[in-house]
């Protein structure tokens, strides 16, 4: 792994790479596009619509959140995608957790994965959450593990909605005052109009 990675919000100047990106994750075998915010069945220009809608509170689907892509130095290639949510709703606490993530399928063994993640943990500090709540499927040994080496401490399994079985992986963010938020239990917070939802 050469440089730092960086987190950028899409946009169409970015176009290639996120079609690229996609391809990828269309081939056989190459896994789940977590963090990705819809990607897999919109075109790039619907994508970045939903994007933009889903960064308003007043207009999203459910709860607010920020889409990144995790860009590499140097040749610009998207290595990853990063999908931040605010707050939890009750399906986010149950299962989804405020990070979602993905890394492209040829950019995998890298060492990527633990340093988007951790660039992502700061972009929950900017939003003011204490405790971020990061999930993965239980068979996704390569995702534990960068959870574990950030800082998680496994709660418990749960069953996703199509009963596939989901690790819930809370961390705790320090930081400056600053960044912590305004005193608002952020963490769990469940969204207006969400609950039992």
């Amino acid at each position: 792994m050469k440089g730092q990675l960086t987190l950028v919000v899409p946009s169409m100047a970015y176009g290639d790479e996120i079609e690229a990106y996609r391809a990828e994750f269309l081939q056989p075998g190459a896994g789940n596009m977590n963090g990705s915010g819809s990607l897999q069945t919109l075109s790039v220009p619907e994508w970045l619509t939903l994007l933009k809608r889903d960064g308003n509170p007043d207009t999203c689907r459910d709860v607010p959140r920020s889409q990144f892509l995790c860009l590499r130095p140097g040749d610009g290639r998207v290595v990853g995608m990063v999908n931040i949510r605010h707050q939890l709703d009750e399906g986010m606490l149950h299962s989804g957790g405020h990070i979602g993530y993905s890394i492209r399928p040829s950019e995998r063994s890298k060492g990527y994965g633990r340093q988007q993640l951790v660039l992502a943990l700061d972009k929950c500090r900017d939003l003011g959450i204490r405790r971020a709540l990061v999930c993965c499927d239980s068979d996704n040994e390569a995702s534990r593990r960068i959870i574990l080496s950030c800082g998680g401490v496994m709660e418990d399994i749960r069953a996703r909605s199509d009963g596939k079985p989901v690790m819930r992986f809370w961390i705790a963010l320090q930081g400056p005052p600053s960044q912590q938020g305004d005193g608002e239990d952020k963490d769990n917070k469940l969204s207006p109009g969400q609950a039992g939802s």
